[in-house]
């Protein structure tokens, strides 16, 4: 166990006479102490220096790192002493890290390959970058603080597990890399003087929080399992967002959060909790896709899209809201299913391409739908609709399998075919003192049976809906009963095997057919 003695010409680590035995090699400890009131030796440390622990106690001088040192298990500084030099405390294995209040002027490089353990036994400060060569390394936080002045970073594809540590950067460097919690979530601080960076990074169960400096996003923040919270996060511009491939990715926002980019979906489902997500790049989503209580809003002055491969899922609050005309296209093919109790879709500003997309609304739910433009629309079951603004549905609105479909709200919908194929099943329409009306333009094709008639009637029993089939559109309705359903402003419809109450404009077929009626004036 070399004592570090400091009588020799100088005060060089590598010096033979610098130590009571012998210079210390990786597979001995390095002791600076009080031996012989040599407490206060400097020590400049050299290439190639290493040792299996180091002990700093009872040490008052100062240690320059003027090179990296390698230590293999422990480091203790003295709590008298003080550091120079801007190299590294360099691990290789497993040990426990105390600082004793003492200010590491370099960093801390961790250890290659096979993971270790590295325990931190109290708060450091370090004025250089902490990590760079994690190998499924654990960090054992104890709830205490490592102050880093220059980088939090491990190579892509590695991890730094951490049970609870606050990472602190307050100066200039780069945050990337893979990090994940195991017992607890760590938080990782930026409380800078400078600027950070942030590269490819990777959140598992990590607590983000926003304190001060400059935050400049470069990269894309993957989810991975666990909650990972972001506060106070409002001012900031992230770059993008990916849910990873595990399960059980979870985003709580206590702030409303910026991203410039896109907002990706991956193998299993993505909960977005708490504030508004706002997004100015594409979503890309899929048959988990993304579910959870925050507003994901599509905003910005950049075209963006909606995609999916096949069926996309969104259940959480959305809204349209471009600056500058900018449009957002939804999918060619495929099928976006929205909502779930309680959430609204908002169409506010800017333009959509609603191309050939497909959104469905699942069943047994009530929603919120103000202003939206779609293609095709199908509501599939049971279900309220809220419509507080107008909605336009270029091709299809469909009421598919069983169910009664209520629509209420201050507006109504616009739709080009009206589709419903199954009974029994009831329609029913706000009254018109509520400001809504509802519109066909091309098609009426509502098809009951003897038995299982469709009701299309107007919520209030007293006041009728006003449901405008254009002249010159097509209908087929057979076995549709109108009841309190206002048509006068269009063409007459007819309704084979339905029975006809307090309605206007409507009168009964002669059996099951497919008509055109033009309007001449």
């Amino acid at each position: 166990m070399p004592t570090w003695t400091g009588n020799g010409a100088n005060e060089l680590w590598s010096t033979v006479g610098n130590w009571d035995t012998a210079v210390p090699t990786a597979a001995t400890t390095a002791v600076f102490n009080n031996t012989g009131g040599n407490s206060n030796k400097n020590v400049t440390i050299t290439a190639g220096a290493s040792c299996l622990s180091l002990t700093c106690t009872g040490y008052t001088g100062q240690m320059n790192f003027a090179n990296n040192l390698t230590v293999a298990t422990n480091v203790t500084l003295g709590a008298g002493m003080t550091t120079s030099g801007s190299a590294n405390i360099v691990k290789t294995g497993t040990g426990t890290l105390t600082s004793n209040g003492v200010q590491l002027s370099g960093g801390i490089t961790l250890p290659t390959g096979a993971g270790t353990t590295q325990t931190f036994g109290d708060n450091w400060l370090i004025t250089g970058s902490f990590g760079g060569n994690a190998g499924a390394t654990i960090i054992v936080g104890g709830g205490f603080t490592a102050s880093i002045g220059g980088s939090l970073t491990s190579p892509a594809g590695q991890t730094i597990n951490t049970t609870p540590l606050l990472y602190l950067l307050r100066g200039t460097g780069t945050l990337s890399g893979f990090y994940t919690s195991g017992t607890g979530a760590s938080t990782i601080q930026i409380s800078s003087s400078g600027t950070v960076t942030q590269g490819a990074t990777t959140f598992s169960a990590v607590n983000f929080t926003y304190a001060a400096g400059s935050y400049n996003s470069t990269n894309t923040i993957t989810i991975q399992t666990g909650t990972t919270t972001f506060n106070n996060v409002s001012s900031l511009l992230f770059n993008s967002l990916l849910f990873g491939p595990a399960a059980g990715q979870v985003i709580t926002l206590n702030s409303n959060m910026y991203v410039s980019g896109a907002l990706t979906a991956g193998a299993n489902t993505g909960t977005i909790n708490g504030s508004t997500l706002y997004v100015g790049g594409n979503i890309a989503t899929n048959a988990v896709g993304f579910l959870g209580t925050s507003t994901i809003e599509m905003s910005g002055s950049s075209a963006a899209s909606i995609t999916t491969a096949g069926v996309g899922i969104i259940q959480n609050n959305l809204t349209i809201n471009k600056s500058g005309g900018a449009t957002v296209t939804l999918p060619t093919a495929g099928t976006i299913t929205w909502g779930t109790t309680g959430r609204t879709l908002t169409y506010t500003a800017g333009s959509i391409n609603v191309s050939t997309s497909t959104f469905t609304i699942p069943a047994n739910i009530s929603v919120t739908i103000n202003g939206m433009p779609f293609y095709n629309l199908t509501l599939p079951g049971l279900a309220t609709y809220t419509i507080n603004s107008p909605i336009s549905v270029s091709n299809n609105l469909t009421l598919a399998a069983t169910g009664n479909t209520t629509f209420t709200g201050s507006s109504g919908w616009t739709c080009a075919n009206l589709i419903c194929s199954t009974g029994p099943r009831t329609l029913t329409l706000a009254d018109s003192s509520s400001g809504a009306s509802y519109r066909t333009t091309a098609t009426a094709s509502l098809i009951g049976a003897a038995a299982n008639q469709i009701t299309m009637t107007s919520n209030n029993p007293t006041i009728q809906a006003i449901w405008t089939l254009d002249n010159g559109a097509a209908q087929s309705l057979a076995y549709v009963n109108g009841t309190r359903i206002n048509s006068s402003q269009g063409a007459t419809v007819w309704s084979f095997g339905g029975t006809l109450t307090s309605t206007s404009n409507w009168g009964s077929g002669s059996a099951p057919a497919t008509t055109a009626y033009t309007y001449v004036c």
